[in-house]
């Protein structure tokens, strides 16, 4: 992993400084024999990126060193480039495929759940039957109707009415 940072302390004399790593604020040695390339002498406050690797004494040391401006990210080039999306024919035939699978997986879900809990008889009844039913219902509140005309007739004292025609089938 690359890292960025400034050296701290330089000696041109014995060839080596420390640098500070600008996300941590660690300080780690440097050498002269890191620099990958060597296009001026450094100095303290110049920025670097560099790699981190543990040196002989066991500290952390810089390595593969060059100058922030010249480098240019020259080993950043070694990291993969973030995968592309699905293109767009891809991400179809992709959502298609999940569907018709979606699809397959709740036809056996039901199939299989609703299989034996069918009922015997059937849901709806006989058109007959119905016809019936609903005919017998009517002519109970028909008759219901008359007892009830009927019986306020004869409270009243009024005298009764002749019979409804209208019951006739």
């Amino acid at each position: 992993m690359r890292y960025y940072g400034t050296i701290t302390r330089w000696n041109n004399k014995r060839g080596f400084g420390a640098a500070t790593i600008e996300d941590t604020g660690q300080e780690i040695f440097l050498a002269l024999a890191a620099f990958t390339t060597l296009t001026r002498l450094p100095a303290e406050g110049q920025h670097i990126s560099f790699n981190i690797t543990e040196g002989r004494r066991g500290r952390k040391e810089a390595e593969n060193v060059c100058f922030a401006l010249d480098c240019a990210d020259c080993f950043d080039v070694l990291v993969p480039p973030p995968e592309k999306p699905l293109a767009g024919k891809q991400a179809i035939i992709g959502l298609i495929a999940v569907i018709f699978v979606c699809s397959i997986f709740a036809t056996l879900w039901y199939g299989l759940h609703f299989s034996d809990n069918t009922p015997e008889e059937p849901a709806v009844k006989k058109q007959e039957t119905m016809v019936h039913e609903v005919a017998a219902k009517i002519e109970a509140e028909r008759k219901a109707w008359r007892d009830a005309v009927n019986g306020s007739n004869q409270r009243s004292g009024q005298p009764q009415r002749a019979k409804d025609n209208t019951s006739k089938q």
